[in-house]
């Protein structure tokens, strides 16, 4: 038995960890711009009503680096309210 975990116990995984390196996601934009994740998921939510982005539903919020989504989500979330 290892000293570090318990006995049935699984290793904590990194939510990183599985990203690709080309991957931008709602964490890292939220970083970048200081905004909650809360309001910046119901920003990106009404412009996918608005049909100004797409998105299928319960897909994680991740665009690939320098994509055309990416630049569209981007300016949503610059965007007032």
């Amino acid at each position: 038995m290892n000293d570090t975990t318990e006995q049935g116990a699984t290793p904590k995984k990194s939510k990183t960890a599985d990203k690709p390196v080309d991957t931008v996601t709602l964490r890292d934009l939220c970083a970048e711009l200081k905004l909650d994740a809360y309001e910046a998921r119901q920003k990106l939510r009404a412009a996918v009503k608005a049909k100004k982005l797409k998105h299928t539903s319960r897909a994680p919020w991740e665009w690939a680096k320098g994509s055309a989504a990416l630049k569209v989500a981007r300016e949503v979330l610059e965007a007032e309210s």
